[in-house]
């Protein structure tokens, strides 16, 4: 039986030979609508496709229930996301949106270390001939840092399979018995923990908008899937990291201006709370964790959807250029309330159900009124970007571009699905199997909702002028390009060295020989 991420793979390979744009974009809708399908249809927790690679046994099908949930979502986010992007997306992207979403899909549903390790490299693989223009500098560029960061993850996970699997003779996917640490160094580069992230906000603001909608849902959640699956901790240390992602990544937005880098920081707050949920040792924080996971990709889709079309419609993106749009965007508009809302975890909105159920496993009161402060940073960061891009007077940019009918029913049909979910716990119980002794909509769950909006909308007028908008460029190195750009340049004269001289590479022989006895002789 079928992974459910093989048809878009499938879908790939037939796109190499159907060349018209609307037939390979009817064809990867029908793929994902098949990987739906077989989601739905396919037993739970049961073995169903098995493969041999020398002596070694591949489980390339098995669905849990966590996996079946998050490929629900990665499957029906696609969807939206060619709804929103049928006007914008090019041949090329649709074939390599295949591989990046059906390896995403893929990996989810796998049961052992060489298959998951393979669809975690092919998912980077895919990223980079998205993002890749050998025209475009800035694409070009990002696209390289993107691939050698990733790459850099990937092979400490592997040497991390490699250590386990010498120490256990086994490749199933579970908690690991060695090389933990080189697991964690990987996972924490795939889901952008602090330290590691710098690859989002460099990634995300610098591709077109249409890509960075897709590329937000999968990268960083596949590994926070991964931290799921393969982390096993006996403390509760784990989800203290998650709290200084949270806080972390608010710190880190709040005083930029561009859009899409002020979402991709906050990308990493909201990552905090799906690793403070699993990182607990509370059935019902782990479930919220990953309920959040899925909230995420909705509320963070609907918000690059939204800054995507304030790009089309004014050419602008930095808050700096932006203001009083709400009578001329107010689709727009409304898309940004209900993202913004939705993301500060806001009653009867997508993410407060998913909060809530984190927040009712916590038992430290550290964690707790923590998550609530970096709630209280995410409203401000919002309310922020609602109020220069939509209400403030200080600009008046004016409308270059009607966006075309598909992005705004993108934006309808992601809005409309987000708060179906909000108002229906019950479903969400049944989702997850679980029945919770939680009172979703008590005063005291609501009033904690509630608290952290109220707060930043009394703080905003307090704080606007430190966190006012400002010029800001997106296209930058960093010390970490700068880091890698000195490795080439040693490596380029190094390589001078090599010029098939026997004479010369005797003499360096020679003189490392003399280096090592002198070492030898000073430590006797």
């Amino acid at each position: 039986m079928l992974n459910p991420g093989f048809p878009l793979l499938l879908a790939a390979l037939l796109g190499l030979i159907l060349k018209a744009r609307k037939i390979r974009y009817f064809l990867t809708a029908g793929a994902l609508i098949i990987s739906l399908i077989l989601m739905f249809a396919l037993p739970q927790d049961k073995i169903l496709t098995t493969a041999s690679f020398f002596d070694l046994e591949l489980i390339l099908n098995y669905i849990s229930l966590t996996s079946r949930n998050i490929g629900l979502i990665f499957g029906l986010f696609a969807l939206l996301v060619l709804v929103y992007g049928y006007s914008l997306l090019s041949l090329a992207s649709l074939n390599l949106l295949n591989i990046f979403v059906g390896s995403s899909i893929a990996i989810l549903f796998v049961g052992d270390y060489i298959s998951f390790f393979f669809f975690w490299e092919l998912i980077s693989v895919a990223a980079f001939f998205l993002i890749y223009d050998k025209v475009e500098e800035k694409l070009r560029y990002t696209a390289e840092y993107y691939i050698i960061i990733h790459v850099l993850g990937g092979l400490s996970l592997l040497f991390g399979i490699l250590l386990n699997y010498n120490f256990t003779g086994e490749i199933i996917l579970a908690p690991p018995e060695a090389g933990l640490l080189f697991f964690i160094f990987g996972i924490a580069i795939k889901l952008g923990f602090l330290g590691f992230h710098v690859w989002i906000p460099k990634t995300y603001a610098a591709i077109p908008f249409q890509l960075a909608v897709l590329m937000a849902a999968y990268t960083s959640k596949v590994g926070v899937y991964a931290l799921y699956r393969i982390v096993e901790l006996e403390t509760n240390i784990v989800a203290y990291f998650g709290l200084l992602n949270a806080l972390g990544g608010i710190l880190l937005a709040i005083f930029h201006s561009h859009l899409r880098i002020i979402i991709s920081y906050s990308i990493i707050s909201q990552i905090g709370y799906m690793i403070v949920g699993i990182g607990l040792s509370s059935q019902i924080a782990v479930t919220g964790g990953l309920f959040h996971l899925i909230n995420h990709i909705l509320y963070k889709g609907l918000l690059f959807m939204m800054a995507g079309t304030i790009c089309y419609s004014t050419g602008f993106e930095n808050l700096s250029d932006l203001g009083n749009l709400w009578k001329k965007t107010p689709l727009t508009f409304l898309a940004g309330i209900i993202a913004t809302l939705s993301i500060a975890g806001f009653p009867f909105f997508n993410g407060y159900l998913s909060k809530a159920l984190i927040k009712a496993g916590i038992d430290s009161q550290l964690l707790y009124y923590g998550l609530q402060l970096a709630g209280v940073g995410t409203s401000l960061l919002f309310i922020k970007v609602l109020y220069f891009a939509f209400l403030s007077k200080n600009n008046d940019p004016d409308i270059v571009k009607i966006p075309p009918l598909s992005m705004k029913l993108g934006m309808v049909l992601i809005s409309a699905f987000m708060m179906l979910t909000a108002w229906n716990p019950a479903a969400v119980e049944r989702l997850f199997q679980i029945s919770p002794d939680v009172a979703y909509f008590s005063s005291s769950s609501i009033l904690s909702g509630v608290l952290p909006f109220i707060t930043a909308l009394l703080l905003f007028p307090l704080l606007k002028k430190y966190i006012s908008p400002h010029p800001e460029k997106v296209f930058q190195r960093d010390f970490f390009s700068k880091l890698g750009y000195s490795f080439i340049n040693l490596d380029k004269k190094i390589s001078q060295i090599h010029s098939g001289d026997l004479i010369r590479y005797l003499s360096w022989s020679l003189l490392a020989l003399l280096v090592l006895l002198l070492i030898f002789l000073l430590a006797g």
